[in-house]
C-alpha cells in the first residue's frame, strides 16, 4: 500500500516478459529517428536537383493548382547511376482542412507524382 506510482510501473516493466518488448520498441524507435534524420539532412541527386528547380516556377505551380509542399522532394524513389537515373518525386499539398475553427491544424495530401528520366 506504501509503494509509489514509480515502484509499480517499475515493478510492472520489470515482469516476465515485458522488459524486452520495452528495449526493443525503444531501440527500434531511436533507430528509426536517426534515419529520418540521415535522409532529410542528406544531398539531394542532381535530378531531384532539377525537378526541384522546375517545381520552384510560379507558372508551374498555377498549372498544378497547388503549392508543392518542399519537403515531399525528400521522399523520391528510383534509380541514380552516373549515366542513368529515373526518379519519381510524389508531390503533396498542406492545407488547413478547418480554416474556420483551427488554422492551425495542417494536413498533407498526394496530389500528384513527377516521373522524370
Amino acid at each position: 500500500a506504501d509503494c509509489s506510482a514509480r515502484c509499480f510501473w517499475a515493478m510492472a516493466a520489470a515482469s516476465r516478459g515485458r522488459l524486452a518488448p520495452l528495449l526493443a520498441g525503444g531501440a527500434l524507435a531511436v533507430g528509426g529517428g536517426a534515419l529520418l534524420g540521415r535522409e532529410l539532412t542528406r544531398e539531394l541527386p542532381e535530378p531531384c536537383l532539377v525537378v526541384k528547380e522546375y517545381l520552384a516556377d510560379p507558372a508551374l505551380e498555377a498549372q498544378l493548382g497547388f503549392a508543392v509542399a518542399p519537403w515531399s522532394l525528400r521522399l523520391w524513389h528510383g534509380q541514380v547511376d552516373d549515366r542513368f537515373a529515373r526518379v519519381t518525386v510524389p508531390l503533396f499539398e498542406v492545407f488547413a482542412p478547418l480554416p474556420a475553427v483551427a488554422p492551425f491544424l495542417r494536413w498533407a495530401r498526394k496530389r500528384s507524382e513527377v516521373h522524370a528520366a
